[in-house]
C-alpha cells in the first residue's frame, strides 16, 4: 500500500465530512480498502470490522462515521484514517496561500 499523504486541507474539527458518512469510506469507495484495514492495529481492526457489521446491520442512515467523536469533533482514529478522509477538502478550512 502506498503511504498516507496528509492534505492541505487537514481537519479542521467542523464535522461536515464525519457527520455524513456511515461508516470510515472504505467499504465502497476506496479501491485500497483491504490493504488500508491490514494496516490497522490488530486491535483496532477488530474494533472497527466489529462496528462495522453492527452499522451495516442498523438501518439509520443519519449516524455519523462510528470513528466521530462529537464531542471533540473529529476521528477517534486520526492517525488511522482512510486515505479519502484525508483527502477530503473541507468548504469551511480556510484559505491556503
Amino acid at each position: 500500500m502506498d503511504e498516507l499523504v496528509e492534505t492541505p486541507s487537514s481537519c479542521h474539527r467542523c464535522g461536515q465530512y464525519c457527520t455524513n458518512v456511515r461508516t470510515p469510506p472504505i467499504v465502497t469507495w476506496s479501491q485500497d480498502g483491504d490493504a488500508w484495514l491490514a494496516s490497522l492495529p490488530p486491535d483496532l481492526r477488530r474494533d472497527y470490522q466489529a462496528k462495522l457489521a453492527q452499522r451495516l446491520a442498523d438501518d439509520d442512515d443519519t449516524l455519523p462515521c462510528f470513528w466521530y467523536d462529537p464531542a471533540d469533533r473529529g476521528c477517534q482514529h486520526y492517525d488511522h484514517r482512510p486515505q479519502i478522509c484525508r483527502d477530503f477538502l473541507c468548504n469551511l478550512a480556510p484559505e491556503t496561500p
